[in-house]
């Protein structure tokens, strides 16, 4: 059987042929990573400890074989293999993001506040460097609904190109760029008690209201004020709390701080700390 290859004329064709909106749908989830098991993306899962974040780039070579390897698939001349290699090509060029899928599935009005604080709607998405944030944390389960950004080194917000949960407590950020300051914060509208549920009990991080040599205001404690739910004098056989009860324990935590300006625990107080807003952190590779 005689080999094909392709001729100039045949090639400059080739060149006008529109990519199908489901291949490029299918090249996009491969160098986005989808469906790759996490022991192929760390060259060692301990490596990613619990409570813990780590930055890194996403490898364009490594990439591009592995869409050479599926889109092989079927191939069996020279002709296809160059049509393959235009197609990927093409594939990895970059295209506005405003008509990517992700901002296609997403609502009008949310697309609308994007091209806000992006300023500009001609900007583009591409797969040439991608920036990779994996996030192993009880944070993933305890709060819903974090927002992850990033930004480069002059403070312009990066494209976001995928943001998942690979498993309970992993979550995967992709951005198109190089990341020099990257933040995960609570919504603001998520004003809510200060307790959250880690495995089968509530916990609590008391701040405090007095600022000396030793402690700032407002500042968090390290330790956790752990509520056992299986505690009856606390929560009742129906899982509510009881108030007064509760408001004696928070108030024994926060003397042994020394952080309770009275002997008693007052109203505005026990509200103070029950009452948790958005946090937010910040990690800068600056700085």
């Amino acid at each position: 059987m005689k080999r094909r290859f392709l001729s100039p004329n045949r090639k400059a064709n080739h060149e006008l042929i529109q990519i199908p909106e489901e291949l490029q749908s299918y090249a996009n989830s491969l160098r986005l990573l989808n469906d790759i098991p996490l022991t192929y993306l760390l060259s060692n899962v301990s490596d990613l400890e619990n409570e813990s974040i780590r930055f890194g780039i996403v490898d364009i070579n490594w990439t591009d074989a592995y869409l050479d390897g599926a889109f092989s698939i079927g191939r069996v001349c020279a002709e296809d293999g160059c049509l393959d290699k235009l197609h990927l090509k093409k594939a990895c060029m970059a295209q506005d993001y405003f008509e990517t899928p992700r901002m296609k599935k997403m609502h009008p009005n949310h697309v609308k506040t994007v091209r806000k604080c992006m300023k500009t709607s001609k900007l583009a998405e591409d797969f040439e460097v991608i920036s990779v944030v994996l996030i192993r944390s009880g944070l993933m389960k305890a709060v819903n609904n974090i927002n992850y950004s990033a930004y480069d080194e002059n403070g312009a917000p990066l494209p976001i190109l995928r943001i998942d949960a690979i498993s309970d407590d992993i979550m995967i950020c992709l951005f198109s760029g190089l990341i020099d300051s990257f933040i995960l914060e609570e919504p603001m509208t998520n004003l809510r008690y200060g307790c959250y549920k880690v495995d089968d009990n509530l916990q609590m991080n008391p701040r405090s209201t007095v600022e000396n040599n030793e402690v700032k205001f407002g500042q968090t404690s390290e330790e956790a004020l752990i509520i056992n739910k299986k505690d009856e004098n606390i929560v009742d056989e129906n899982g509510r709390l009881h108030p007064k009860a509760l408001a004696e324990k928070i108030e024994k935590f926060l003397k042994d701080l020394k952080w309770l300006d009275n002997d008693v625990i007052t109203p505005s107080r026990f509200a103070f700390e029950m009452i948790s807003v958005a946090s937010r952190g910040v990690f800068n590779k600056t700085k």
